[in-house]
C-alpha cells in the first residue's frame, strides 16, 4: 500500500477538480475507499491462508511425533545397551572424541557402512 498510494496520487490528482479543499476532501475519499478495499482482499486472502496452513496441521503433527517417537526410542535402544554390556559400560565412564562416540552409536544401531 505503501508504494502503492504515491502511484496512485500521481495519476489520480491531476484529474482532480475543483478548489484545493475539495481535491483534498477527493483523495481523501478515495484514499480510504482504495485502503478499506486492499484490506478486505487481503484479509480473505489472509483467512485461506490460514486456513491452508490449519489443515496442513494435523498431518505434520502426526509426522513429528512418529519421528520423534523414533528418536527417543532410538536414544533408549542406545542406552540400555551402554548400560547392559561391560563393552558399552566403558564409553559411559570414559571421555571419547565426538567421531569416536559417532562411530561407536552406529555400530550399536548396526550402522557400520555408513559411518565406519
Amino acid at each position: 500500500m505503501e508504494s502503492l498510494h504515491p502511484e496512485l496520487r500521481s495519476v489520480i490528482a491531476p484529474r482532480l477538480r475543483g478548489k484545493l479543499q475539495q481535491r483534498q476532501k477527493h483523495w481523501m475519499l478515495i484514499s480510504d475507499a482504495l485502503y478499506r478495499q486492499v484490506l478486505s482482499h487481503t484479509t480473505s486472502q489472509y483467512g485461506a491462508l490460514a486456513e491452508a496452513c490449519e489443515a496442513q496441521r494435523a498431518p505434520l503433527d502426526a509426522v513429528l511425533r512418529t519421528d520423534m517417537d523414533q528418536i527417543i526410542s532410538s536414544k533408549e535402544h542406545v542406552s540400555s545397551k551402554m548400560r547392559g554390556d561391560p563393552q558399552h559400560a566403558f564409553l559411559a565412564t570414559h571421555t571419547h572424541s565426538p567421531r569416536c562416540i559417532l562411530l561407536y552409536v552406529s555400530r550399536v544401531l548396526g550402522l557400520q557402512h555408513v559411518f565406519g
